[in-house]
């Protein structure tokens, strides 16, 4: 709740010339809203996720293939389209859908938000700039849906939950199941609510670099690994581990 109030207050600091631009099954039923606002709901647009994990806005029966990946950043990927759509139109500049769809197909993920790296045939899924209870379950919907010949979640605590902590964090063991990963890596001390119902995983209550230099040793070639946690955990580093091992042992 503390999330969407936050986030309603931008769209408050908007003028009545504004426009609010609000994603699926956002509520802003309670915000003090003074113009008027766009909801990706009110659309005859989908929403998707093509064989390769690239996300797929699908209007009009034809769909639009974004280099983003998740089905999570197709939803992104709508509700940049109608925030350029209005931001043009106050300004009464003329751009066709057509071709702002072609820039947005050329958009390519930043570093730490559903980034591909491949570092001596391991792939890495860098999302690890920041996590919360919604960008968790979108990450782990997006592997449940992905092939590999050995999958593998590292996935670190969420922060900043309060009293919330224990039971968003068991309500991970459900979600991680669904994967069905071959590797499950846990990092942070409110993993230890996780741990305890999945036992098969390997948990390291703290985020130090021996235990990235641990986990980045689990590594195999042809591995499709999963990095996802809060921005204090640092889940990166199993990245600089690994690449760093294959310096010192090439």
């Amino acid at each position: 709740e503390a999330i969407i109030k936050e986030k309603c207050s931008l769209l408050e600091s908007l003028d009545e010339n504004g426009t609010a631009i609000v994603g699926k099954h956002v509520d802003v039923t309670q915000s003090n809203i003074n113009c008027p606002v766009r909801f990706v709901d009110d659309l005859e647009w989908s929403f998707s996720q093509s064989p390769s994990g690239h996300g797929v806005i699908t209007m009009e029966d034809e769909d639009c293939p974004l280099q983003l990946l998740g089905e999570h950043n197709a939803m992104n990927g709508g509700l940049a389209l109608l925030a350029a759509e209005e931001a043009m139109a106050k300004s009464n500049v003329k751009c066709s859908r057509a071709s702002l769809i072609q820039t947005l197909t050329k958009v390519e993920p930043t570093t730490g938000r559903m980034s591909s790296h491949e570092i001596d045939g391991v792939t890495f899924i860098h999302d690890a700039y920041n996590a919360n209870p919604a960008s968790m379950t979108a990450l782990l919907k997006f592997a449940s849906q992905c092939e590999a010949t050995r999958l593998v979640l590292v996935l670190g605590e969420m922060l900043e939950l309060g009293s919330a902590e224990k039971s968003e964090h068991e309500q991970l063991i459900s979600q991680i199941a669904s994967v069905d990963a071959d590797v499950v890596c846990l990092v942070g001390e409110a993993m230890k609510h996780t741990h305890l119902g999945m036992p098969e995983s390997t948990c390291f209550l703290e985020a130090t670099h021996c235990a990235m230099d641990s986990i980045a040793e689990l590594l195999h070639q042809g591995d499709l690994v999963f990095l996802k946690g809060s921005r204090g955990i640092g889940l990166e580093r199993v990245m600089d581990s690994f690449t760093q091992r294959k310096v010192l042992h090439p």
